[in-house]
Order: C-alpha cells, then structure tokens, then sequence
C-alpha cells in the first residue's frame, strides 16, 4: 500500500507549482494592463487620449496605408 503525502495532495488539487507561476504571471500581466502605457489595450481612455490616438491612427493610414502607388 502507498502512503500519500497530504500537502502533495493538497498541491495537485490546487493545481501544483505551474499553477502558483501561472498565478503570479496573471497577476504581472494585469499589472502591465491596467498602466498607463497600456489602458488603451483594455480600452480604459479618458475621452482626450481617445481623441489623440483616433488622430494619430488617421494620420498614420494617410501617410503609410493610403498612399498611392507613385512610381519615379
């Protein structure tokens, strides 16, 4: 007969080792989010950072995206 180590059980039930890294990775990647170099990623904008970006994005498509084909 095998004897069980209860805190091993207690381990693998509550998802063992990878599950604590996984933890502690979720809870720096939710860090990472809610700065504020990456509220828009969540779309967590006052109203004026919204505005900027929807500007920088339109100046961005008319010089790279809407150019047309110019050939020298």
């Amino acid at each position: 007969m095998t004897t069980v180590n209860a805190e091993a059980v207690a381990a693998l039930a509550a998802g063992g080792a990878k599950a604590e890294v996984a933890k502690q990775a979720e809870k720096l990647i939710d860090a990472a989010l809610v700065s504020d170099e990456h509220r828009w990623f969540l779309g967590q904008m006052t109203p004026e950072e919204r505005a900027q970006r929807a500007k920088q994005r339109e100046e961005f498509t008319k010089r790279y995206i809407t150019q047309q084909d110019a050939k020298p």
